[in-house]
């Protein structure tokens, strides 16, 4: 039973990992939009989710 689980397991990862290397060259852009309940300056929760998404962009590109 446990070789069973841990061959479904194997195959899940590389079935992910296959269908993610074959798809990022065609990937088309995508548009992200937050409505934060304070300004991003907040120095709190707004400002963390800011700052987030300044990375993600910064590692994907404009």
């Amino acid at each position: 039973m446990m070789k069973c689980k841990k061959s479904i397991i194997i195959i899940i990862m590389v079935s992910i990992l296959v269908l993610s290397l074959g798809f990022g060259a065609n990937a088309k852009a995508f548009r992200v939009a937050v409505i934060m309940p304070s300004s991003i300056s907040d120095l709190a929760f707004s400002q963390s989710m800011y700052d987030g998404l300044l990375t993600i962009q910064e590692e994907m590109g404009k």
